[in-house]
């Protein structure tokens, strides 16, 4: 009988499943809103019973840090227990990582067609490093091991947010509360930054909506996100060493398309002083592949064997 595998992306706000024969590429994905089950397990058991299939194995990404056998997500109210989990979905080998880390794993395996250039540069065998606000802000990288490459997760998201040089004053109340990446880089951050402006909207798709009609203040807030999302992307590359380029990933930036500044976003990203030069020389991409994290997961079951022994 031929091995199932189950991958999954597990985020804060939208879940992606799919099943596969092992080594095949998968033929469908299964969407779920996150937030409609009480639990990781409820979720996946919904999808197998609407599949009509046994997954003998699973690698899971979700949001949050992974140690352990016991996982308490970030932007969920979900407590997993790894091995339990695995018992009660049927599957006799089950891995769990930060689902940033399963789209550094992707970074191998992703074709010219799946990531869009918004700045060339020196092509090198480096540290790639991806940035990806969406309900949360994700940070991972991808680094050269040997003759192949390894994700190394993060928590980069949650370190306290810089304040660019370009700062307009009244954006800067933003800093008062000493606000995380995160607070600021998300859907949620950029409700935040559109408040500051004296602008008040229900969702992040309202203020898109706004800027789409031209609003003055949502266009500003959109464009001031752009800016603040590169000076902190520029800040993940230095950290991580990515001279083999920055990638954009997330539901964030795809969901406000045209009206996300790249011009800005570069401005924030080499706004780096003396390392002005240094930043100025990495390749600047947004992964346009729909399902990258479901990409790396494949690679990890592909490259794990029979047990997964995450």
């Amino acid at each position: 009988m031929a091995e199932i595998d189950l991958i999954a992306d597990i985020g804060g706000t939208n879940a992606r499943v799919a099943f596969r024969a092992s080594g095949a590429p998968w033929t469908k994905v299964h969407l779920r809103q996150a937030g409609d089950f009480p639990s990781l397990e409820a979720l996946l058991d919904n999808v197998i019973a609407e599949a009509g299939t046994a997954p003998t194995r699973a690698a899971i990404a979700v949001p949050g840090p992974v140690s352990g056998d016991a996982i308490q997500l970030t932007n969920l109210p979900w407590r997993i227990e790894r091995s339990a989990l695995g018992r009660k979905i049927g599957v006799s080998s089950i891995a769990i990582v930060n689902d940033l880390e399963a789209v550094a794993l992707s970074l191998p395996h992703l074709t010219g067609d799946d990531a869009v250039t918004w700045r060339a540069g020196q092509e090198t065998r480096a540290a790639r490093v991806i940035v990806a606000p969406g309900t949360g802000l994700g940070v991972s990288a991808s680094v050269p091991y040997g003759e192949t490459w390894t994700a190394v997760p993060s928590e980069g998201g949650h370190v306290q947010a810089g304040m660019p040089r370009s700062t307009p004053e009244r954006m800067r109340t933003l800093w008062h509360a000493r606000p995380s990446w995160e607070d600021l880089l998300s859907g949620s951050g950029l409700l935040r930054i559109h408040r500051a402006l004296g602008a008040e909207a229900a969702t992040p798709a309202e203020v898109t909506a706004r800027a789409e009609r031209g609003d003055a203040q949502a266009l500003e807030a959109i464009g001031f996100f752009s800016e603040l999302f590169g000076a902190c992307a520029g800040d993940m590359a230095i950290i991580f060493g990515a001279k083999g380029g920055c990638y954009i990933a997330g539901g964030v930036v795809p969901a406000l398309g045209k009206l996300f500044d790249v011009s800005r976003f570069v401005a924030g990203f080499s706004d780096k002083g003396a390392y002005g030069d240094y930043v100025n020389a990495i390749p600047l991409r947004l992964i346009s592949h729909p399902y990258p994290a479901l990409v790396g997961l494949a690679a990890l079951v592909d490259a794990s064997g029979k047990d997964l022994g995450r």
